[in-house]
């Protein structure tokens, strides 16, 4: 029983925090405090508007948080939806998840702060796979968001009043990181080997050495 499960342990995968997709200026100023794309309802903006852009997986397993560098326009609120999307080509593709998002800092007023949003469970990602990160106002009316922008330049997508995710223009993203427990396969150091083989080779040893009488192995 003790060979099993030191067995089943080694074949184990490890599972780790990685950050799966990061944009964020270095630190301190993750982003440009001053520059951002709105998300907004109508009667903010006269046209309802949602920001996305594609972005390809740098790990695979499955997305804990999703941390964004976004605030609220004074007199709107900021609450709004993030998305998660399979990437369609040509536009987003299928849903993989929505998270509601409420952000508490004012737009100018920090280049730093970010607003999280936690997806315990999932969905999972996957390596080298592209998808899109979408965000669009929550409710409709009165919403007004900003969604900071960083130096990563790249093409970037909108919707305007719920209708069809389309390619707007080419230019400086909205701020995201995207992190989760990692499942990738990770070889072990040469001492761990050793370790493990030691361990092994003791197990045989006492499995074949004789139990005193009364004791069950």
């Amino acid at each position: 029983m003790k060979h099993h499960l030191l067995f089943l342990a080694l074949l184990a995968l490890p599972a780790y925090a990685d950050t799966f997709y990061s944009n964020l200026d270095p630190a301190p100023n993750f982003y440009n405090s001053g520059s951002a794309r709105s998300i907004s309802t109508a009667d903010a903006t006269f046209l309802g508007i949602a920001q996305g852009f594609r972005f390809t997986s740098g790990g695979t397993g499955v997305l804990n948080q999703i941390d964004l560098g976004v605030g609220f326009v004074p007199n709107f609120a900021g609450t709004l939806t993030v998305g998660l999307w399979s990437d369609g080509g040509t536009t987003v593709g299928t849903s993989l998840g929505s998270w509601n998002l409420t952000t508490t800092v004012q737009f100018g007023t920090s280049s730093s702060a970010l607003t999280s949003v936690l997806t315990p469970g999932g969905p999972a990602l996957t390596a080298g796979t592209s998808y899109f990160l979408t965000l669009s106002p929550r409710g409709t009316s009165g919403v007004w968001g900003a969604w900071n922008e960083v130096t990563t330049n790249a093409n970037r997508f909108s919707s305007y009043d719920g209708g069809p995710w389309v390619s707007s223009d080419f230019g400086p993203l909205g701020a995201a990181r995207l992190i989760g427990t990692s499942t990738a396969t990770s070889v072990p150091e040469p001492t761990s080997i050793l370790t493990l083989g030691g361990i092994l080779v003791l197990a045989v040893r006492r499995r074949r050495r004789p139990a005193p009488a009364g004791l069950c192995q």
